[in-house]
């Protein structure tokens, strides 16, 4: 404050007001801005600070997306609006945190400061009809925008479709990349056989003795991981005479 002061005559003065808590200082003068203007001193003066409560608007973001209108004091009981925008192959879903109902799903949200408040976007990842993220698929088909229909092609030609690589962890552009039995061993007190395996991926395994009827609803094992991507290999040592047909399957 500037009481007690002693300021020449003629001398111009400027003074920064701040409360660093809930009450940041509202200018004299029109606007937002938190100090007085320059003040020309002809005489003795006195300027009064004017105070009033305003609440802070914060924001975060939960996957691909921005916020706009937050980070600012809004006077309290005022409106403040906030906007959702989402990044490419995103969409918005919904705003969380010290929300007010309703319309928390729409992207332009208008809240009424009374409190501090941290409003939380929430965006995911567009998909197409078999689940597929667009973002995985732009990186494996720059050039086309059609994404619903390439997750349907088998464009490497190796028998898997787009959409059944992306859950295989394999590479749709790449015919020596997808999941395959890679060999198989008839040992006399056991079955052995190895599969291509992916870090992130997790298998099971089943066993038949017809390909007529649906395959037994529970595998012979479950959860299989690798550590690193290379050869998954398993042993069947509970096996009757054949023939036998094993299938490995994603989880």
């Amino acid at each position: 404050m500037l009481s007690g002061t002693n300021v020449p005559p003629g001398a111009t003065v400027a003074r920064l007001a701040r409360d660093g808590l809930a009450n940041p200082f509202s200018s004299l003068s029109t606007g937002t801005d938190t100090s007085t203007p320059p003040v020309t001193i002809t005489n003795d003066s006195v300027i009064t600070w004017l105070w009033e409560t305003n609440y802070w608007l914060q924001s975060l973001t939960n996957g691909g997306g921005t916020v706009t209108g937050a980070e600012i004091w809004v006077r309290s009981g005022s409106n403040a609006t906030v906007e959702a925008i989402t990044n490419l192959f995103y969409y918005f879903t919904n705003w969380s945190g010290d929300v007010e109902l309703p319309n928390t799903n729409d992207a332009v949200y208008d809240v009424t400061m009374d409190q501090p408040r941290t409003l939380t976007a929430n965006f995911d990842v567009r998909l197409a009809p078999m689940l597929t993220p667009y973002l995985w698929l732009a990186g494996k088909y720059p050039d086309t925008n059609d994404f619903d229909s390439a997750e349907l092609d088998d464009t490497d030609g190796d028998k898997m479709k787009t959409w059944e690589e992306y859950r295989a962890g394999t590479d749709p552009t790449n015919p020596a990349s997808l999941l395959k039995v890679t060999d198989l061993v008839i040992l006399t007190n056991r079955n052995a056989f190895s599969w291509s395996g992916v870090v992130g991926r997790a298998y099971s395994v089943y066993r038949s003795t017809n390909l007529l009827y649906v395959w037994p609803p529970a595998p012979l094992t479950s959860g299989v991981s690798v550590g690193t991507d290379g050869p998954v290999r398993f042993h069947d040592p509970d096996f009757t005479n054949g023939p036998l047909y094993y299938r490995v399957e994603v989880e």
